[in-house]
């Protein structure tokens, strides 16, 4: 889920979204109704009668994201979940928001990245999983256009920030 960040959540203002306590998803998880949790799997009747209303929402990307990318990227990584064998934990049905740090660790309950730097960090060392869809160079690519948006971004003020400091 980090590295698919760099995917989902292209831009340096993506971020300012993937914060904890709101409605936007912040944490590796999965739930019926825990908007905080990356994977939202919501409740449904039951019976057969119902079955085609079952889904799951993947609630990580945002509009800035290119959906062709996001779906190629997000089916790869369920490829390769079930190919391990990964076992995605039981649902997180507690406020994730309110759950201390070591109460999240101990239940395997991730934090998504904080910035697009940090999102790249992740998709260059997990980058593996995305080599069905995606060869080398398109990874390499789409890591150096976010670090070059990155850097354009960190040598310019922010408009707050002139609210901030301007009359010291």
């Amino acid at each position: 889920a980090k590295a698919l960040s760099a995917i989902c959540n292209p831009t340096t203002n993506s971020y300012h979204r993937l914060v904890p306590g709101y409605e936007a998803p912040a944490y590796i998880a999965w739930s019926a109704g825990n908007r905080s949790a990356i994977v939202r799997v919501p409740q449904h009747l039951k019976g057969k009668n119902y079955a085609s209303l079952k889904r799951l929402e993947f609630r990580a990307p945002d509009p800035s994201s290119n959906p062709y990318l996001v779906f190629a990227a997000v089916t790869a990584a369920g490829m390769d979940g079930v190919k391990k064998k990964i076992d995605p934990g039981d649902q997180v049905r507690d406020d994730i928001f309110k759950m201390t740090k070591s109460d999240r660790a101990k239940r395997g309950i991730g934090v998504l990245p904080k910035s697009l730097g940090e999102a790249l960090d992740e998709l260059e060392s997990d980058r593996k999983f995305l080599s069905p869809i995606y060869t080398s160079d398109v990874i390499d690519k789409m890591i150096e256009l976010g670090k070059r948006d990155q850097r354009e971004i960190a040598i310019r003020p922010h408009p707050h920030e002139f609210y901030l400091y301007f009359d010291i």
